[in-house]
C-alpha cells in the first residue's frame, strides 16, 4: 500500500510541475507576442517613414539598366 500512495504522490507532483512549466511558458510567449508583435505605436507612419528611420536614407528609385 505504501508504494501505491508513493506512486500517486509522485504522479501528482509530476503533473503539478508540468502544469507549472506550461503556465510559465504561456506567460513568456504572451509577453514576447505583446513586445514584438503588437500594433504599431503610430498609425500615421508610412512604409517610407519607417525605411528612412531604419536605413537613414531617402527612398532610392530603381535604376533602369541600359539595354545591350
Amino acid at each position: 500500500m505504501t508504494t501505491i500512495k508513493h506512486f500517486r504522490w509522485r504522479r501528482t507532483r509530476f503533473a503539478r510541475e508540468i502544469l507549472m512549466v506550461l503556465a510559465i511558458k504561456a506567460v513568456l510567449l504572451l509577453v514576447l507576442k505583446l513586445a514584438f508583435f503588437s500594433d504599431p505605436l503610430s498609425a500615421r507612419l508610412s512604409v517610407e517613414d519607417v525605411s528612412r528611420a531604419l536605413l537613414g536614407t531617402q527612398q532610392v528609385e530603381p535604376r533602369s539598366h541600359p539595354s545591350r
